[in-house]
């Protein structure tokens, strides 16, 4: 990825597998902000599903890369493997930090492949990447090491399990677990490199972050870093809008923040009722993980909370094409939630619909089901 750091360009990134109609109307959107220079602009989905762009100036995302940089200890000796989508902003993030360290950087071509990652690692003798939970996945289910060469691999795009992190590290892969979102240019709060624990490690704030959680739980940030601006199709009209409140954006996440360390507890979706209790959609997802990856299970499956007249919601577990281990996974599931988490009713499906990185798409997978039932 070749950015021009300094012109007053602009630059759009954007997935090309996106139908050509949406990406018509993305497209559209982006006259409505001609007039606003050196900015990237990249979408994301939120909670509604629906995409919108976000804005990010260029001081935001290399006031973002400078801070990783620091937290990492990064410089012109590293090596960067880049595995992620170009128009991601974990990509956009490699490049920032690249053009500040005077690192290098290694771009793997065509789709995710494990073990052309294992390979390309050793052969470049890279020294920092960064993934989603699902690559890690797919290193350990492939049993393969980290070669010595590596000392930082930052895990976002979704909430790393216990039990993967445990596995991954065992194996001596450097693992970072992260939080971080567009908007903020990518991470938020990261582990420290060479923290040893038992467990997942602690989250730090970067040193560009102010964070706060309001009495709901809810967890705001400031930094220079953040977004300029957000458009999006209301009705038949697209609205720009800057979210920020006096510099701070309200984030869709809950969590607590003490002495600049953060934790997070899912997001404001992740909670719901069934027969009036609470439920943790994190938490059923974390089991269901630590579920395929002790039965090595490699079939993609997702857990979705259905809609049910009675209780308001009951859990529905997909599963994609033929799985022998199904009943098995089921059965563990069982076992390890209360009755009323139980699983309802599984789906076989020709496709799970994810994200390039792997992230469920809910609310699509939730209309497929219903459109089934």
């Amino acid at each position: 990825m070749r950015i021009d750091w300094n012109s007053d360009e602009s630059l759009v990134l954007l997935n090309p597998r996106l139908p050509q109609t949406e990406r018509n109307s993305l497209m559209l959107a982006l006259d409505k902000v001609q007039d606003i220079k050196r900015h990237i602009w990249l979408t994301t989905s939120g909670t509604s599903g629906s995409l919108k762009w976000v804005g990010l100036s260029k001081e935001a995302v290399l006031k973002s890369a400078g801070a990783v940089n620091r937290h990492l200890e990064s410089d012109s000796k590293d090596i960067w493997l880049h595995a992620l989508p170009p128009f991601h902003v974990g990509g956009l993030g490699i490049a920032a930090r690249s053009h500040l360290s005077g690192a290098r950087v290694v771009t793997m071509q065509g789709k995710w492949d494990p073990i052309e990652f294992h390979r390309a690692l050793s052969e470049e003798k890279a020294t920092l990447s960064a993934l989603v939970p699902a690559q890690v996945h797919d290193l350990v289910m492939k049993d393969l090491r980290a070669p010595l060469s590596m000392h930082g691999i930052i895990v976002g795009g979704g909430a790393l399990g216990e039990c993967l992190y445990k596995q991954a590290v065992a194996m001596g892969w450097p693992l970072l677990p992260s939080y971080g979102m567009s908007e903020c240019c990518s991470q938020v709060a990261t582990a420290r490199k060479g923290n040893s624990v038992s467990g997942l490690p602690v989250l730090e704030l970067l040193d560009h972050i102010e964070a706060k959680t309001d009495n709901e739980s809810r967890l705001w940030i400031k930094s220079s870093a953040l977004l300029s601006v957000y458009i999006y199709k209301r009705n038949d009209s697209f609205v720009v809008i800057d979210p920020k409140e006096e510099g701070w954006f309200k984030t869709e996440d809950l969590g607590e923040v003490k002495d600049r360390k953060l934790m997070v507890f899912g997001r404001m979706g992740d909670f719901f009722k069934i027969g009036g209790e609470s439920v943790d959609f994190l938490r059923l997802e974390k089991i269901l993980n630590e579920i395929r990856l002790n039965l090595h299970v490699k079939e993609d499956m997702a857990l979705v909370p259905i809609p049910d007249p009675r209780l308001g919601y009951v859990i529905h577990l997909a599963v994609q094409g033929a799985c022998e281990h199904t009943d098995q996974v089921l059965a563990c599931f069982q076992a390890r939630v209360f009755p009323f988490e139980k699983i309802r009713q599984v789906h076989q499906m020709f496709r799970i619909p994810r994200t390039p990185l792997n992230k469920l798409l809910k609310q699509e997978l939730i209309a497929q089901i219903i459109q089934k039932s």
